[in-house]
């Protein structure tokens, strides 16, 4: 079992990048952590692997409106350990990102298989326009909901009128 101090990690002293070239991080199991002004610790999480949890991470959309933004790593070679580590530092370091969540009642969490080819593009698009996949996805089920609601609606108005 690693032993970590969480008062003794200097994230400044981390491996980081600026935000906007998070498609730069590496390949690696590692605890990141989102750092703003004054090297605020804003967020703390977990990858197996760094470079592909940040092509869709689930707070990409809050982040990107904030200026200066940086991630700073810690990498580790047994992800097993992660869980517990991350626990542990949001614990010491209370990053508010980690403790906000807007309408925790209104959304739920899914999870969803998608070509890669079509997933890559896909963000290339969807990064021009600084929106996040979970934004795109969730826009495109209230319309097509939407929609349905309006279909069954006329289904209803018509079988009335007949």
């Amino acid at each position: 079992m690693v032993s970590l101090a969480p008062e003794q990690i200097d994230v400044t002293t981390l491996p980081s990048l600026p935000f906007a070239q998070r498609s730069s991080l590496p390949n690696v199991a590692a605890i990141y952590f989102v750092l703003g002004d004054n090297n605020q610790v804003l967020y703390v999480g977990r990858a197996k692997s760094l470079c592909f949890r940040w092509q869709s991470h689930h707070r990409l959309a809050d982040f990107k409106k904030i200026p200066e933004l940086h991630i700073a790593y810690l990498t580790f070679t047994d992800a097993m350990l992660l869980p517990d580590i991350e626990k542990a530092l949001i614990a010491y370091f209370d990053p508010p990102f980690n403790n906000y969540w807007p309408h925790p009642s209104k959304f739920r969490q899914t999870s969803v298989r998608v070509d890669a080819t079509i997933l890559r593009k896909a963000r290339f698009y969807l990064d021009e326009e600084n929106k996040s996949i979970q934004e795109f996805l969730s826009e495109q089920l209230e319309r097509y909901v939407e929609e349905r609601e309006q279909a069954s609606d006329r289904q209803r108005r018509e079988a009335v009128s007949a």
